[in-house]
């Protein structure tokens, strides 16, 4: 370890001093017109960089110096220059995102902890229509995916943002940003080979319908190969592929009318290995944790999107937005089918001088139809209905110097009525260069479907620590059931933090936060002869508190340098006299300590090089199906990118990821027990074309 270290070091400090082949940035930067490798914040200064646009605190734009958030963006350049090739590890880039991969096809993402392939306290959308599935209040991350080159940005709140997006966002927001069709004309190619991702092919064409009329079109296929399993190495028969393709057009028949119409339909087949639960008890099944079963999965759906943005005047901008979404994933352990309708308007406005107010209403019906296999729910096909209503007020209290932000979102679902969650922000401008915020948010996590209707057969080790299980070897069988009295989950957040520029070159973000959580899930344990049924409840509270650091150096023209350290812990305990033994213990499944440094260098020749450090600390795993839990070591890992842009609009690049080691695992089945995977070095090679 003390080798790869010292070979990283030197690698981002001493080669490119040593290095006599350096020209500065502007002298080598592609061509302006290809827009997959430009169109970013990289051409601005650190200082300008304050200045960025976002718009998914407020749900509308406001300057980033301003905003009184925990905020991050990530553009089309930093996606492109990470090397990345799928969105979770994309993720990787932001400060406080906690990010595990489980094995090829499922991942583990959350915001300031609480972190698990099933996590629940995370809100993410693309291009503003949510992606989250009501059956557990998380995202399946194996289908997020779209041409990477056609990503304007991300957007991460790291924090609650209920007051304008609702239930579920509460740890965090993600929004995935494409770019406009009329941003993106012309044709673009991309073909790729690789150990992990052995094939990707993309393009894209975009053309003018009419002078006021601009439509892209897509295509997408992905194959990645199966990761070695822990300890043995054998295939965890993990492999996935998927095939996507759609479109997206604007129509701007004036200057203050867009008319945005996009779609998507999308299919693929993931393997995995999943322990299946017996049926009956016996000694023998008391003896392991299930039959292993192997599986090719088939997931697919689809969706459609039409927004309306028209600027009224006087200071009014009007958006309507809806979508219909189709989901469908076929396992060995379940079935579903789910279709999604979604509308909203939302109105901004300016009342006087010193406020700026949002406000804005939205339904959403969802159904499903869930197949009865091991997990399986009663009933079998539901319809939920969602009602929602915001406003927040933007004052200024001292202009062009402090602000206060006043909201709540008032929403009613069928699992637990009405909900709200209001919200304080305030902010203030020291100076040109900084900005200090602090925050109080109240926000709710509301049951999903599997929480009020599961019936999940599943196995837990007899050497449970507490009651009711006696201390023993083997396993017992279990039955959790879902509960109608299940409540929502409810967080109080509290955040301080400064965001400035000193000194030319330099940019530095601080974030502190504590989250008050009450009425967490628990799975309320109960003997049964030999065996034992769980039922959800309530009783579970906790804390979590915490700081992050992103600077961003700019060493000179043509390097720069990203450094980020994130601090969380998570303190949970039982209530009400729970007899649930596990899930407290869910406080160890997310880092304590994230480093990542990232070095982008600019060299002669238009050669590209970039890399990525990345120390993860340990973790441990309770609810695995492996005994009492899986302890998983910390970690250092390096990505390292070499792009070579020979002429305008070519780019040939190879990427090496997980350098430091062979392979070491990152995260542990949960709730689904699948076999675990250990992400393994390797490489990937790519060829662009724009034009």
């Amino acid at each position: 370890m003390k080798r790869y270290f010292t070979s990283l070091v030197a690698s981002i400090f001493l080669l490119p001093i040593a290095s006599s082949h350096v020209l500065s940035a502007q002298d080598s930067e592609p061509d302006a017109e290809s827009d997959s490798l430009e169109d970013d914040l990289a051409g601005l200064s650190l200082e300008e960089l304050m200045d960025v646009e976002v718009e998914i605190v407020s749900k509308k734009q406001e300057s980033l110096a301003r905003v009184p958030a925990a905020v991050t963006v990530l553009t089309g350049e930093d996606i492109r220059r990470s090397g990345a090739q799928t969105i979770p590890d994309i993720l990787r880039g932001a400060v406080g995102v906690n990010v595990a991969q489980q094995n090829a096809n499922y991942w583990a993402v959350s915001i300031r902890g609480f972190n698990d392939v099933f996590a629940n306290k995370l809100l993410v959308m693309m291009d503003g229509r949510s992606v989250y599935s009501p059956l557990f209040s998380g995202t399946f991350w194996d289908v997020q995916d779209t041409v990477l080159a056609d990503i304007e940005r991300i957007e991460i709140v790291r924090g609650p943002g209920a007051t304008v997006w609702g239930a579920n966002a509460v740890n965090g927001v993600i929004n995935i940003i494409t770019k406009s069709a009329k941003d993106t004309q012309g044709s673009l190619g991309k073909v790729g080979f690789g150990s992990d991702l052995q094939g990707v092919v993309a393009g894209r064409h975009g053309f003018k319908l009419a002078d006021d009329l601009f439509m892209r079109l897509y295509g997408k296929y992905a194959n990645w190969d199966n990761l070695p399993r822990p300890t043995t190495g054998v295939s965890a028969n993990d492999k996935y592929h998927t095939a996507r393709g759609g479109f997206r057009m604007e129509w701007l028949p004036d200057e203050v009318t867009e008319l945005t119409l996009q779609g998507e339909v999308y299919g693929g087949k993931v393997a995995n290995t999943y322990n299946v639960p017996p049926t009956v008890f016996s000694p023998a099944a008391q003896a392991n944790s299930g039959t292993p079963t192997p599986g090719l999965s088939g997931v697919g759906g689809g969706h459609l999107l039409a927004r309306l943005e028209k600027d009224l005047g006087n200071d009014r901008i009007l958006t309507i937005q809806s979508f219909y979404d189709r989901t469908v994933r076929q396992t060995v352990v379940f079935d579903e089918t789910r279709d999604t309708g979604d509308v909203e308007a939302q109105l901004n406005l300016s009342v006087g001088d010193r406020h700026s107010v949002a406000l804005g209403t939205g339904y959403r019906i969802s159904g499903d139809d869930i197949g009865n296999l091991t997990i399986n729910t009663v009933p079998q096909s539901r319809v939920t209905h969602l009602v929602s209503a915001f406003v927040q007020d933007d004052i200024e209290l001292i202009p062009d110097r402090t602000r206060l932000s006043l909201g709540t979102k008032l929403e009613h679902n069928q699992f637990t009525g009405v909900e709200v969650q209001p919200s304080a922000r305030i902010s203030h401008v020291l100076a040109d260069n900084q900005v200090v915020w602090a925050s109080a948010a109240r926000a709710v996590r509301t049951p999903s479907r599997v929480e009020d209707d599961v019936r999940l057969r599943s196995v837990v080790p007899t050497a449970l620590p507490s009651p009711p299980f006696a201390p023993g070897g083997g396993f017992v069988p279990l039955t959790i059931f879902g509960s109608r009295n299940f409540d929502s989950e409810k967080m109080l957040a509290f955040e301080i933090g400064h965001r400035s520029a000193p000194a030319p070159g330099l940019t530095l973000e601080i974030a502190t936060f504590y989250n008050r959580y009450t009425d967490l899930r628990s799975i309320e344990f109960t003997p049964v002869g030999l065996s034992a049924i769980g039922a959800g409840g309530n009783d579970i509270e906790g804390e979590a508190y915490g700081v992050e650091l992103s600077p961003t150096i700019q060493l000179a023209e043509w390097w720069q340098l990203r450094p980020s350290y994130a601090f969380q812990k998570v303190d949970m305990r039982g209530v009400n006299g729970t007899t649930d033994p596990i899930t407290a213990r869910e406080e160890d499944q997310s880092p304590q300590h994230t480093l990542t440094v990232n070095s982008r260098m600019q060299l002669q020749h238009s050669v590209e090089l970039d890399i990525t450090a990345r120390y993860v600390d340990q973790i441990f795993v309770p609810r695995s199906n492996f005994g009492g839990g899986t302890a998983i070591d910390s970690y250092w890992a390096m990505d390292v990118r070499v792009g070579w842009i020979p002429k305008p609009g070519w780019e040939v690049s190879l990427l090496g990821q997980s350098l430091m080691d062979a392979s070491h695992q990152e995260f542990a089945p949960t709730f689904v027990s699948t076999r675990p995977a250990e992400v393994q070095h390797s490489i990937f090679a790519a060829v662009t074309r724009v034009f």
